[in-house]
């Protein structure tokens, strides 16, 4: 048996408005701060746009391996999946879009009109010698979006492997919604098989007393037990890394 540690954390794409202090070269050591003590093996990154690539290769590039894509030409933003290079073997990876056309850069159902991908990397761990698929995306709106955006990626997790999968990210959606349901007839929501808080927000809109927008998730399926939940939720100076809370999770596999 072994154990993982992984990280889900939607950092925020600029520099809100109105906000001095709060521009991504501001945000980005606290980031590294609230994230660091945790040592994860896994860390997949919603939002993050050419102005935090370097600051994402200072502070992680010694240790963790990093893929990524941008979801469109227009449009420079990007689900940066990283894991330690030391403890894993990547065996595959690669991108594919939301949309009728997975395999090709495309704008799909997204009622924003964005495109939206989903990175992957098939790897083995070098320790345990088990092999397993990490995924880490960001939804778009709407019913068609999520619910086609959730049958992908149960396509993508059978044929990459489709014994162990571990999915991160932004999903834009609550436990109330429809794609949430069809998730859960595939994978397995680590916050519900450990702590089931349903009431914390991940989704703060930088304030403390925002509540009722869980919307960022670690799932799982196969030979993967999720064993610990928990909301990064630490403040640096007072100050937030951005308009999203992280979220913790351990499991075995």
């Amino acid at each position: 048996m072994s154990t993982l540690k992984v990280i889900t954390f939607n950092i925020y794409c600029g520099d809100p408005e109105n906000k001095p202090g709060f521009a991504v070269a501001d945000r980005a050591p606290r980031v590294g701060a609230v994230v660091a003590p945790y040592d994860a093996d896994l860390i997949g990154f919603q939002e993050a746009t050419p102005t935090w690539m370097p600051y994402l290769t200072a502070q992680f590039g010694r240790d963790y391996e990093m893929i990524y894509r941008y979801r469109s030409a227009d449009s420079l933003e990007t689900t940066p999946l990283l894991w330690k290079r030391a403890r894993f073997e990547c065996l595959k990876k690669g991108v594919f879009w939301y949309s009728d056309t997975p395999e090709q850069e495309s704008k799909g159902w997204d009622t924003m009109g964005f495109a939206r991908i989903c990175m992957y990397a098939r790897l083995r761990d070098r320790e345990s010698g088990k092999e397993f698929t990490y995924m880490n995306t960001h939804f778009g709106f709407g019913d068609e979006c999520q619910l086609g955006s959730v049958a992908l990626i149960e396509q993508y997790a059978r044929k990459l492997g489709g014994d162990r999968t571990i999915v991160t990210g932004d999903f834009n959606m609550k436990h109330t919604d429809a794609a949430y349901a069809a998730m859960t007839k595939h994978f397995g929501d680590a916050n519900m098989m450990t702590v089931r808080d349903t009431n914390s927000t991940t989704w703060q809109n930088w304030d403390v007393n925002h509540t009722g927008d869980l919307i960022d998730y670690c799932f799982v399926q196969g030979d993967v037990t999720p064993t610990h939940s928990e909301r990064i939720s630490r403040l640096v100076g007072g100050q937030f890394p951005s308009d999203h809370f992280g979220v913790y999770t351990e499991m075995t596999i």
